[in-house]
């Protein structure tokens, strides 16, 4: 990986760890040794930069009797309200997807089988492989896949516009996407969703159609 893609990806990682509350930073952190070391290195900025006093956990849980196997037994992820986000045609650019969603903090599942890992994938990308993240994580999904875009040739730039979603009362972007929820139509019936958010900074909550606006 060369300068050039390093510094874009980080910059991607400050544009989605920015956008993130504290409390889903401190849950990150407590995942930190499913990151990358680049996302570690931008996580761990981005809580120096807001004061929070939150230690990267870098070792993963000692599993310890024979509880936590048969939770993960039983967890089906066929089971999950998942919808697509993504469609792959290789391994690599399916690992390097499901790295971005994870480094967001987003679980995702590969293909027909809702696999966690691509090395668990056993069939062919050639009719193209979905990629799936759980309905209320599909705007943080985008948000983040978004910002994945393949970098530009060395000295053509791009003027980057940051998008975010500002609180209508008192301006904040503090926001925090809780939930999708069904709206209901004139004939009374769920015809649509929105997208619930709250403003950590006054605490308003509402409901819109999840479109962002663009700061100057």
């Amino acid at each position: 990986m060369n300068d050039f893609d390093i510094q874009r990806q980080w910059r991607e990682l400050e544009e989605t760890y920015a956008a993130m509350s504290d409390e889903e930073l401190g849950s990150l952190a407590e995942k930190a040794y499913d990151l990358t070391d680049l996302a570690k290195q931008a996580l761990a900025a981005q809580l120096s930069a807001r004061n929070l006093h939150v230690a990267l956990n870098e070792q993963p849980p000692i599993r310890e009797g024979n509880e936590d196997d048969a939770r993960e037994r039983d967890f089906d992820a066929n089971e999950l309200d998942l919808v697509s986000v993504a469609q792959v045609w290789d391994a690599e650019e399916a690992t390097r997807i499901m790295q971005t969603l994870q480094n967001a903090g987003v679980p995702a599942y590969l293909g027909p089988d809702n696999v966690e890992r691509v090395s668990d994938f056993r069939l062919s990308f050639d009719s193209g492989v979905e990629i799936r993240v759980r309905r209320a994580d599909d705007y943080r999904a985008k948000h983040a896949l978004s910002r994945d875009a393949r970098p530009l040739p060395e000295g053509e730039a791009v003027e980057e516009k940051p998008c975010v979603v500002l609180c209508p009362a008192c301006n904040s972007d503090e926001v925090v996407f809780e939930e999708l929820v069904a709206a209901a139509s004139a004939s009374g019936s769920a015809s649509s969703e929105k997208f619930r958010w709250k403003c950590d900074n006054c605490g308003h909550e509402w409901e819109d159609d999840g479109i962002e606006e663009c700061t100057p």
